[in-house]
């Protein structure tokens, strides 16, 4: 049987940074701690979770204040633990997104080969036919 990394798409790396996270189910957004991110989802710590099924919006915000990077994702929550929630991303929005997510994975990364392996095997977050 495969472990649940086995059956991953893409390479999960860990990272510690805040996100803005926001929801159709919520009035206002929140700030959350992403804990990893992969191509096609994060997982993020927070106090109160959505339920699974949830759609949601995660923007994670590098670099400094006058010039900010913006990683802006849309999805859904597939799952809920005690410490949070992992989200499937359905959408990378936009192009700028795509490739700072790309780097993000990729520099972060213990093996390197095996994640461009992976992008070479996809187009965008979808596996090549």
């Amino acid at each position: 049987m495969k472990t649940a990394t086995e059956k991953r798409e893409f390479t999960r790396v860990p990272i510690h940074l805040n996100v803005e996270f926001s929801s159709p189910q919520r009035a206002t957004s929140s700030v959350c701690q992403l804990k990893d991110v992969s191509m096609n989802g994060v997982y993020v710590h927070c106090d109160n979770p959505l339920p699974i099924g949830s759609d949601c919006k995660i923007a994670v915000v590098l670099g400094n204040k006058e010039a900010p990077l913006r990683i802006e994702v849309n999805g859904k929550i597939a799952r809920v633990d005690a410490d949070g929630m992992g989200m499937e991303i359905t959408e990378i929005v936009g192009i700028e997104s795509f490739a700072h997510l790309r780097n993000l994975v990729l520099y972060n990364s213990s093996d390197v080969d095996q994640v461009e392996q992976e992008f070479n095997e996809h187009v965008g977050i979808k596996r090549k036919n």
